[in-house]
């Protein structure tokens, strides 16, 4: 299980685990999207993938990454220490996405296509830095440190809703992006596509049984605020250290769909104008890690460049990041086209970890460095936010 409480077998299964598939063929470019119910795609996955379609479509046009699940088996064998990837079950989720992919190309129906963008502000997650002057990290107790636990600071997390239909105004499919860490889910030795399947309901129940590619955001420092002890213990150590987080039981679980349910539900009422789509196009930048100032360990397991991929769908643009990418940047990845919509993509397949802002790297913390034994990484620089900035100008430079 990617990232989940126990690397041994589960034994239940809540709901479906999905992998929802995009193709366009505007008669000069063909991309492929895709999201799957994972904590990672590794680049086994993406290979087999790239391989099995090549003649078909570029590299470059094949768009995947995962709705960062914490409760599904690991589909990513480079980080063995968030759980051990089965080779059996890999390759049979990477010939059962290159089979529907396969079937999706050869069935294409010549249409036109609208797409409406929706966007809107939601409320679900909390930022989880707080500096304290005394915090337990990583089961440590540390002066002056940054803890993971619920911080005071609020930005706007704005969530989108595009959905694409046909000349006859039939939706054939919906794309959200959402910026939420999918933990606090009641009894977590269990197999669930999290708060991912909330979203396909709500999008369904107006669509029916369309694909919905849900896309986590730049969620690196979000989560839910899950803060309520479930026992003496934690009292005494919230009295001591201050708010800390914990996993929801089954009623605040469902609260908190309900939040979300209804801020989905309520941003769908409105009507964007529909938009002819006419053309679609996709790019791919690899950056190596070393540009980034980013260290990997001697042993080189794991990623070795970050891929920074859009795929343009007429007034919308997809912008995916291999990492996890922290909710500071949304604000500079959407400012980087002027005629199109940006919605930003984390997890893109291939992560290599965390991408955290230079103040984080300086401040410690879970995201700039006690996470990097998990990635096979051995340090961030500070210089990060500026390579990873200009990264993202030379991407764009290279689209225009």
């Amino acid at each position: 299980m990617g990232c989940g409480p126990t690397q041994d077998l589960v034994q239940e299964v809540e709901g479906s685990l999905e992998a929802n598939l995009l193709f366009i063929d505007d008669g000069s470019n063909k991309v492929l999207v895709i999201s799957v119910d994972a904590l990672y795609v590794g680049e086994h996955i993406r290979n087999s993938l790239v391989s099995a379609l090549q003649g078909q479509i570029e590299n470059d046009h094949i768009f995947i990454a995962a709705t960062h699940t914490h409760y599904a088996p690991m589909l990513d064998d480079t980080k063995p220490e968030l759980g051990k990837a089965d080779d059996d079950h890999m390759q049979g989720v990477a010939a059962r996405l290159t089979t529907a992919a396969q079937d999706l190309v050869e069935s294409v129906i010549e249409t036109e296509l609208t797409i409406e963008p929706l966007q809107f502000e939601t409320s679900i997650a909390i930022e989880r830095r707080k500096k304290r002057f005394l915090a337990i990290t990583g089961r440590r107790l540390r002066f002056n440190a940054v803890a993971m636990a619920p911080s005071k600071l609020r930005r706007p997390n704005l969530a989108d809703i595009v959905t694409l239909r046909t000349a006859d105004g039939k939706a054939i499919c919906t794309i959200v992006q959402i910026a939420c860490h999918p933990t606090s889910v009641p009894n977590q030795c269990k197999h669930t596509a999290a708060y991912a399947t909330t979203v396909r309901q709500v999008c369904r129940a107006r669509q029916n049984f369309i694909p919905v590619l849900v896309f986590q955001g730049f969620s690196g420092d979000l989560r839910p605020d899950s803060t309520r002890p479930k026992n003496a213990l934690g009292w005494i150590r919230r009295l001591a250290f201050g708010r800390f987080f914990t996993p929801m039981d089954e009623s605040e679980y469902r609260e908190w769909l309900l939040s979300l349910k209804n801020e989905l539900a309520g941003s769908m009422n409105e009507s964007p104008s529909p938009v002819r789509l006419k053309a679609v196009g996709a790019d791919l930048t690899q950056v190596p890690l070393h540009a980034l100032h980013i260290t990997r360990n001697r042993d080189n397991l794991g990623p070795s460049h970050l891929h920074i991929q859009s795929v343009d769908l007429g007034p919308v643009s997809l912008l995916g990041i291999s990492a996890e990418v922290v909710s500071e940047y949304a604000d500079l990845c959407r400012s980087m086209k002027s005629n199109s919509s940006v919605l930003p993509v984390s997890c893109l397949a291939a992560t290599f970890g965390y991408l955290p802002t230079s103040e984080m790297v300086r401040d410690g913390g879970y995201e700039s460095a006690h996470s990097l034994k998990f990635f096979n990484l051995t340090k961030i620089s500070a210089d990060i936010e500026a390579s990873f900035s200009q990264a993202l100008n030379e991407h764009f430079g290279e689209c225009s």
